[in-house]
């Protein structure tokens, strides 16, 4: 789930500006409407973080962000369409406080991305339960789903588009279709975790493993060889977890962002 990707920042200059998904009119075009739709973010993410999305309702939420609830449906069209903005919103502030030691456009940059993003949002089980519980329903508008796969999408699309461009990208698959590949193998891990199958420290294990495994399978050249090379490694240290993963918890639990 994890590049740094260029967040714009609202009037207000605390918060990234969140786009309405797609399909939904932007009703808020003065400061102080844009204020109001902020207050809504805010109060939903605060009802998410408490208590998860199962006790989110539209009329209690429109009491505490003291707006009508016509407004809220006028403004992000459905409950679920609110809850993937806020979803957008949050892991895009958290992503830019981040910090990393490697370039997003490497192995190791999107090896240290995912792991980090693991470790960061396994300790906020509100947050990422409400991740997988929105995915996950069958009724979810295609247009929230797109807009979470994309934040995915942003952890390894660099590194892609450096392979393709040096043709390391096997010929019979495109760039796109890996890009799912490796988004569908994360969710899967996540939600692993968010049915208690798995801790945060496996979750984040296995989706450097499935990674590295889809990279061996989908790259030619030298990315093949270095994500062989890479599982070899994992391999010799299989007494513990990998040295991404180990850094990654090491370096959160220490609070550096």
């Amino acid at each position: 789930m994890a590049t740094t990707p260029r967040n714009p920042r609202s009037k207000s200059g605390n918060k990234p500006a969140v786009a309405a998904p797609t399909g939904v009119i932007p009703v808020y075009d003065s400061a102080l409407m844009q204020e109001r739709r902020q207050r809504i973010l805010d109060e939903t993410r605060r009802v998410i973080e408490e208590n998860g999305i199962e006790s989110l309702s539209m009329r209690e939420l429109s009491k505490r962000a003291n707006v009508a609830q016509r407004t809220l449906y006028n403004a992000f069209g459905s409950k679920d369409r609110l809850v993937g903005l806020v979803i957008q919103e949050t892991y895009l502030t958290q992503l830019s406080r981040m910090k990393f030691a490697t370039a997003p456009d490497t192995m190791e940059g999107v090896i240290e991305r995912l792991a980090r993003v693991c470790m960061h949002f396994g300790r906020k089980r509100n947050y990422l339960k409400a991740v997988m519980d929105l995915y996950f329903a069958p009724t979810v508008h295609r247009d929230t789903i797109t807009m979470m796969r994309e934040l995915s999408y942003g952890n390894s699309r660099p590194w892609l588009l450096q392979l393709e461009q040096r043709r390391e990208i096997s010929p019979f698959l495109s760039r796109e279709q890996i890009e799912g590949d490796m988004t569908d193998l994360a969710f899967s891990v996540m939600r692993k975790w968010a049915i208690g199958d798995i801790g945060v420290a496996r979750m984040a294990d296995e989706a450097v493993r499935g990674f590295l495994v889809l990279a061996a399978g989908a790259t030619t050249g030298e990315a093949q060889a270095r994500a062989l090379r890479t599982l070899a490694l994992r391999k010799r240290r299989a007494a513990g977890p990998a040295t991404a993963v180990e850094a990654a918890g090491m370096a959160d639990m220490a609070g550096v962002e």
